[in-house]
């Protein structure tokens, strides 16, 4: 055998060492029955993503179906909301000796203030609505008759509000400065009271059990 020959027998089998020692490593895929599962992962949000109102806990309101207030169907976010498109602003809900309140304002004490206060046995039922208003200045019986007559229209279950409307309107000349000379009516089963001088008008819806 010449040179030349074992040259070549040499290149051979060189080759055929490469091609046996480079074969490529192949990925073998997860399977879940015949089909190829590729997994995917997302990235949770940071604190700084979270929206605050995610963040922070609120506190809901939980009705109880064995309670209903002296003003059945209405509930305090129904008044405080209204009360609120008029430019008052309300309070939160507080926990009193025995009721829950809220307290709407609007106006000034130096001039004309209005001031509703919403009482519940439960922080979701309403009993007993106090609407006021004070004028400290040449007290306007149509001031104090067109918000008193707003809130006498308040739409609770059974109400009658276009009649309480018409009461407020006609009653509010015939009060006295006596406070306790009250006038009383009756609207859906709702106890309706207005008392009080020109300067303090004060109209009263419900009762306190």
């Amino acid at each position: 055998m010449n040179k030349w020959q074992v040259s070549v027998l040499a290149g051979v089998f060189f080759l055929l060492l490469l091609t046996s020692c480079a074969a490529p490593a192949q990925a073998t895929p997860t399977q879940a029955g015949n089909s190829i599962v590729i997994a995917t992962f997302t990235a949770a949000p940071t604190i700084s993503q979270i929206p605050q109102e995610t963040l922070a806990p609120t506190l809901a309101e939980t009705p109880d179906s064995k309670v209903s207030g002296q003003l059945p169907g209405v509930s305090p976010v129904n008044v405080t909301v209204n009360l609120e498109q008029q430019k008052f602003t309300c309070t939160q809900v507080k926990k009193g000796a025995a009721y829950y309140e809220r307290t709407c304002l609007k106006g000034l004490p130096s001039t004309v203030l209005f001031q509703v206060v919403i009482s519940g046995r439960e922080p979701f039922i309403v009993d007993f609505i106090k609407a006021s208003v004070r004028q400290n200045e040449n007290p306007d019986n149509k001031i104090a008759s067109e918000f008193l007559s707003f809130m006498g229209t308040m739409s609770y279950d059974g109400a009658i509000p276009e009649d309480a409307k018409a009461w407020v309107e006609t009653t509010i000349p015939t009060l006295s400065a006596n406070p306790d000379d009250a006038q009383e009516a009756v609207f859906g089963g709702v106890k309706y009271v207005l008392s009080g001088p020109p300067r303090a008008l004060t109209l009263e819806m419900g009762e306190l059990p």
